[in-house]
Order: structure tokens, then C-alpha cells, then sequence
């Protein structure tokens, strides 16, 4: 019986658009192997099998939209004219750059002015950025605009009240850190290549530097993973483990689909594959919640005042929901609770800056329909500033003002008795 022969792969490998030689020498290392060029996207490379052969590739930068349809064209055909002569054929190409190979001993390079060379590799690395961050800060605005704490607190305010906020931020800083190490890189370079082509007629191929980036994703890391589970958001870390497991499984899948089925079999089959994966991991991600509100719960998130501190034991088949948004300068808890002796309902406000206190009261106050209240002696309730309201239908709102916390307290059908008072002036002192 023999064995599965591998007829193709994929191979994940970054390089800079720009870092030709490394690219070159990489095609180059796999065609010994007996693996050939096929075709190439974005990060992904994919390799047809057959016998391993001594090959030198060349990488032309030709950008397509630099040119009309016409010229462009007319360029390519002229091209492929002069490189069949000396031996070279193209292996495949996109917008940006086509790969030529040769299988002589010794060819003769393709290209040989090194200003031209030079100058079409600066319009490509002009056209393809590797960072897009003008996607990013769109995605930082409506993640803001759409945040609970940002209806309550005001926009500015608001945003210090939510860990997502910081997350997006700080992706957005990583991305930029990103692209200010890949530009002034380029630009050394560029500066050294323009120099080189002035005294030696030649320049140098670009060297990435790795490093840099390496240690900007790992403060990345440990900044996310630690204000996670410093802000007891550490069900995000298992949200975001799970969406990375689920793409790299999206990937996996098609990459083999790609190196196994042919390519009309690829043409019809890929898409419905990628839908039905989707749809899978959307199923299993519904079935995951329990488990996400679990490893919430048991992370230092239980409401500060419950229906049972409240009412006791005749509370004890409450139906109660809670919900707690906390960051580094600011945190907020919102609980409802629900019994045939009524129904109680508090947001709680914290913030570890003074300097976000007052813009925090003011939020609140326009969040509330503020001219209904009236202001009330706070030694009953141990506070600075005490504030209440009653409607026709006998629900009592309150508003209540600590040093530090603000507390606005929901009753419906319940007067608060002194004793109640009491206990959740105690509960509130013993809340950090």
C-alpha cells in the first residue's frame, strides 16, 4: 500500500513588498526542494510538486496602476519580448510585481538600470502600505459612539468607563507604532540605496527589521492580556483565543482544500466552504456564552447590593441581572432585581481620577431628566450630596453623591425603610 504523495502546499512567509532578494532566494530554496512557484497572495504562497531543479527567480516591480490599461500592456508585451530572449519566463504576477524564472547556469539579470529599478519599487511600496490606519480610527469612533458608557457619561467622559475603548486605542496605537518602524526603515534604506546608486552605480536589497516589530506586539500582548485581568475582563482573553483558534482553523481548511482539489473543483467549492465554516463556528460561539458568562462571573464581578441584602430571605427566588464595564481610571455596575415584594434597579459609578468625577455627575445629569429632582438632607444616607425623585406611580429615584462613587438607586412600589438605608450605606463602604 503506498503512501499519500503531497502534490501541493501553501506556505505562510511575510516579506516586505520591497525585500526582493529575500523573496528571490526563498523561490529559489523551495524549487531545490522540488517545490515550484504557482501562485502567491497577500502572505501566502502556493507550490506545485515536481523535481527539484536549479532555478533563479527574478522579481520585476511593474505597478499597474501607474499606467492606463493600454500602456501597461503594450510595456508587459515588450518585456516578455526582451526576457524570452535571455532565458526568462513568467512564473506569475499580480498588479504589483511579476516573478520571473530562469533555469540557465548563469542568466542575465533582467533588469540593469538601478534608477528605474529603484524608482518602480518606490511606487509600488506608495500603492501598498502595509497598514491601513485609516480603517482603524473609523472603527475606534463607532466602537465609542455605540458604548453604554458613552450615552450615560457624555462621549469624552464616557470612553474612560469601558475596557473596549482602551482596546481599540491601543490596537490603534500598535498599528501606528507598526507603520512608523516600517516608514522611517524604508526611509533609511531609501536614503542609503539613492547614495549607493550615486558612488557604486548599484544599490543594496532592502533588509526588514524585525525586531522592532517583534517587541512592539509583544507590549501589545502583555498590555491587552494584563488590563484584562486587571479589569476582571479576563472573558475577553477567552473570546479572543477562541476567534483566533476559529481563524486559523478557516485558514487551515482552506489552504488544504486548495493544495488537494483541482482548480475548477476550487472554483465551485471554496466560497459554500468558507460560508458553511462560518456558520459553524457562529453556532459554536452561541453554545460558548454560558461559558463566557461564567468566567465573567467568577472574576471578581458579583453586584455589590443584591435583592437578598435587601429584602433577606423573602428574596431568596429573585430574578436578578447585573452588568459591570470597568478600565483602568473608571468603573461602572448596573443591577436589576426583581421580587413579589418589588423591584429595585442601581447604577453604580466609580472612578479611581478625581478629575473625572464632575464630568461624570454632569453625564448623569443629562442623562436624567434632572429638573424632576430635588435635592435632600444626606446625613440619613452618610453621602455629600443627595438627590431624589418621586413619580405619580410611586417609584423612587435617587441620587446619591460620595467622594468617589455616585449612586443612582431605582425603586419601584418600595420605600426604603432605615434600616435598608443603612445596609446599603454599609454595603457601599465596604465597596472598592
Amino acid at each position: 500500500m503506498t503512501g499519500y504523495v503531497r502534490l501541493r502546499k501553501t506556505v505562510w512567509r511575510h516579506f516586505n513588498i520591497y525585500d526582493r532578494e529575500r523573496m528571490q532566494k526563498f523561490l529559489e530554496r523551495q524549487a531545490l526542494k522540488g517545490w515550484i512557484l504557482d501562485d502567491f497572495a497577500g502572505n501566502f504562497w502556493y507550490f506545485r510538486k515536481e523535481l527539484p531543479k536549479k532555478r533563479h527567480y527574478s522579481i520585476i516591480y511593474m505597478p499597474k496602476k501607474t499606467m492606463t490599461e493600454d500602456v501597461f500592456n503594450q510595456r508587459v508585451g515588450e518585456f516578455q519580448d526582451y526576457c524570452r530572449h535571455a532565458g526568462w519566463k513568467c512564473e506569475t504576477a499580480n498588479d504589483y510585481i511579476r516573478i520571473y524564472y530562469n533555469d540557465l547556469e548563469d542568466p542575465t539579470p533582467i533588469e540593469t538600470d538601478p534608477v528605474s529599478d529603484l524608482d518602480s519599487m518606490e511606487k509600488v511600496v506608495r500603492l501598498r502600505q502595509n497598514f491601513r490606519l485609516h480603517w482603524w480610527f473609523p472603527i475606534l469612533a463607532i466602537t465609542t459612539i455605540f458604548n453604554s458608557s458613552v450615552r450615560r457619561y457624555g462621549t469624552l467622559t464616557g470612553i474612560f468607563f469601558s475596557h473596549m475603548p482602551f482596546v481599540i486605542v491601543l490596537t490603534c496605537i500598535t498599528v501606528l507604532a507598526l507603520y512608523v518602524t516600517e516608514k522611517v526603515s524604508y526611509r533609511v534604506w531609501l536614503k542609503k540605496a539613492k547614495e549607493d546608486i550615486r558612488v557604486y552605480g548599484t544599490f543594496s536589497d532592502f533588509r526588514s527589521y524585525g525586531r522592532p516589530k517583534v517587541v512592539i506586539w509583544t507590549a501589545f500582548t502583555i498590555a491587552f492580556a494584563g488590563s484584562c485581568v486587571i479589569t476582571h475582563n479576563t472573558a475577553l482573553l477567552f473570546v479572543m483565543g477562541f476567534v483566533l483558534l476559529c481563524f486559523l482553523i478557516l485558514i487551515g481548511v482552506l489552504n488544504f482544500t486548495h493544495e488537494r482539489l483541482s482548480e475548477k473543483a476550487r472554483r465551485y467549492t471554496v466560497w459554500p466552504l468558507a460560508i458553511g465554516i462560518v456558520a459553524i463556528m457562529f453556532l459554536i460561539t452561541k453554545s460558548l456564552v454560558p461559558v463566557y458568562d461564567k468566567i465573567h462571573a467568577n472574576t471578581g464581578a458579583q453586584p455589590p447590593i443584591t435583592m437578598q441584602d435587601i429584602f433577606g430571605e423573602e428574596a431568596e427566588n429573585s430574578d436578578e441581572w447585573w452588568h459591570r464595564d470597568e478600565s483602568f481610571f473608571a468603573a461602572s455596575y448596573e443591577y436589576y432585581g426583581d421580587t413579589k415584594l418589588g423591584c429595585i434597579r442601581y447604577h453604580i459609578t466609580t472612578v479611581n481620577l478625581p478629575f473625572l468625577y464632575e464630568p461624570s455627575f454632569k453625564g448623569i445629569q443629562e442623562f436624567r431628566s434632572w429638573d424632576d429632582y430635588m435635592e435632600i438632607p444626606a446625613q440619613e444616607w452618610n453621602a455629600e450630596r443627595v438627590y431624589v425623585y418621586v413619580n405619580q406611580l410611586g417609584y423612587h429615584y435617587y441620587l446619591i453623591c460620595y467622594e468617589d462613587l455616585i449612586l443612582e438607586l431605582e425603586t419601584e412600589d418600595v420605600e426604603l425603610s432605615q434600616e435598608q438605608i443603612a445596609m446599603i450605606v454599609e454595603k457601599l463602604e465596604n465597596f472598592s
